[in-house]
């Protein structure tokens, strides 16, 4: 038997978009209204990028090669140790080619290879959701990206999530318990509900 194959079934939702728009705070409803139905184990995976600021590397607009890779590298072990259950992903490879692609443009061989990483992730990611930019948060800045860098980024994910997999969604709730269900409804018959 495959030591990385999980024992019990898995399911995994992996969220994506721009910095700010809610992917964390929709991850956290998730996790609790799974908790509220009975629906255990459910795992949820957040602070990827505070991991990697900890490693004191550039991020948003400022980051670079190394960044990107190490972002690569923590996708790839949170995935590897994902066990049976729910998994509840607050980020994806979808975000991170988005910032290869924006940050690192000129670099071919970089983006090409997590290109290839985001399509082997796809094969364990049974739902990928979008969460859009909405004109309400358009324009908060972070410390680490500028309005106009985090709607390239919105649209860059727009145009490549749907080569990257067949499985996604777009949420479009204006209330995180809205969006919330939204994912439960499409899920549906795979929640065993």
């Amino acid at each position: 038997m495959n030591a990385c194959l999980p024992k019990t079934p898995c399911l995994v939702i992996a969220l994506t978009g721009a910095q700010g728009v809610g992917k964390s705070t929709l991850v956290a409803a998730l996790g609790r209204e799974f908790s509220r139905l009975g629906l255990r184990p459910c795992t949820v995976h957040e602070k990827l990028g505070q991991t990697i600021q900890a490693k004191g590397l550039p991020l948003g607009q400022h980051a670079d090669a190394s960044t990107v890779m190490e972002f690569a590298r923590a996708h790839v072990r949170r995935e590897r140790h994902l066990g049976g259950g729910i998994h509840v992903l607050d980020r994806c490879f979808v975000d991170l080619l988005a910032y290869a692609i924006t940050v690192c443009g000129d670099q071919t061989i970089l983006i090409e290879l997590v290109r290839e990483l985001a399509l082997a992730s796809m094969f364990r990611v049974d739902l990928v959701v979008r969460v859009p930019m909405i004109s309400a948060l358009a324009e908060n800045r972070s410390p680490n990206e500028s309005s106009e860098f985090r709607r390239r980024i919105d649209g860059v994910i727009t145009r490549i999530l749907p080569s990257l997999t067949a499985n996604f969604i777009e949420v479009n709730g204006t209330t995180t318990d809205e969006r919330a269900q939204q994912i439960i409804s499409t899920l549906g018959g795979r929640l065993n509900l």
